[in-house]
């Protein structure tokens, strides 16, 4: 116990709870410190949380869906019930979550989009972002931090998920890279700026996949897509909007301005650490395998778009 007037710095360390639930964006930051990341118990306990609340979502749309069969014979279905719940009550929920606390925070990146409105002055522009690079890459931003952490958790349940459903390897691969990268923008603490998009804003097409995904023949509920037609073509306009705005434009802008972050923070390597360097390579190949990833689905996009189309009439077959 603290007997003097003044608390050193031990007493008030012992007065300290164990862990926090990290709910609001103040109480991601250390206690001693706010510009440091919270203390790593309260990381757990926060994403024990987070992971309980996905899990406990799925379990709800289960229950809900099992309930209402009457709707269509297919949800008589357990399995059909099962995939429902998996997409709704997990996937496009996290996805939600992370694309709110990521536009909640756009305004961050109000000096990426500023450099491009200069007109007359894009070397002076340029030149200025680069030299604040250290900032984007190394200042620790709790929004960013809030969203990598429920980011990596929910791939934590995604990669179990994709494991049990047999979802494909390329899925597989896709989670994998995107939970180390997640670890590594956490720890050590790097790139939390670009987190705010790589896992907040960007995932709001993914969320639209994951509805969309429902009536896929292999990974949704077998007749839902003839069932719903137009639902789903409505789903996929919307998607595809989304998908091409997201993946194919923002996309390349903001990794064009990470990689030529983090190429010239090797370049100068003054005070960098092993360990950074090393996080800091990994993020450019995780990009990149990512990247083509997303020019794979676009083609794929375009594939199951035409034969949809002509499915219903809006296209003729060749």
């Amino acid at each position: 116990m603290c007997i003097s007037d003044a608390p050193s710095a031990t007493c008030a360390r012992n007065q300290q709870p164990l862990f926090r639930i990290l709910c609001s964006l103040d109480s991601f930051s250390s206690l001693q410190n706010k510009h440091q990341r919270p203390e790593t118990s309260s990381l757990i306990a926060t994403g024990l949380v987070f992971l309980l609340i996905l899990i406990s979502s799925e379990q709800l749309w289960r229950w809900w869906l099992a309930g209402n069969t009457h709707w269509h014979e297919l949800m008589v279905i357990e399995r059909n019930r099962q995939i429902i719940a998996r997409h709704m009550g997990v996937d496009a929920l996290a996805c939600l979550v992370v694309f709110v606390c990521g536009w909640r925070s756009k305004h961050l990146h109000a000096d990426l989009f500023a450099s491009k409105t200069q007109q007359g002055k894009k070397e002076s522009g340029s030149s200025s972002l680069q030299a604040t690079y250290a900032s984007r890459l190394f200042t620790y931003q709790p929004s960013g931090f809030r969203i990598a952490l429920l980011f990596f958790v929910y791939q934590i349940k995604n990669l179990y998920d994709s494991y049990v459903w047999s979802d494909g390897p390329e899925y597989l691969f896709h989670h994998v890279f995107s939970l180390v990268t997640a670890w590594g923008c956490m720890f050590p603490n790097m790139g939390s700026y670009y987190a705010i998009f790589f896992f907040g804003m960007c995932e709001l097409s993914t969320a639209v996949v994951c509805i969309l995904a429902n009536f896929d023949v292999d990974q949704g509920v077998p007749g839902l897509g003839d069932a719903m037609p137009y639902t789903k073509i409505g789903v996929g306009i919307v998607f595809v909007f989304l998908f091409v705005t997201c993946r194919c434009i923002l996309w390349p802008f903001y990794s064009y301005h990470f990689s030529r972050d983090v190429l010239t923070a090797l370049k100068n390597e003054k005070g960098l650490t092993i360990a950074q360097k090393r996080w800091m390579k990994f993020f450019l190949v995780s990009l990149s395998g990512l990247s083509v990833l997303q020019v794979a689905w676009l083609g794929q996009i375009f594939v199951v778009a035409q034969e949809e189309f002509i499915k219903i009439g809006w296209l003729s077959a060749a």
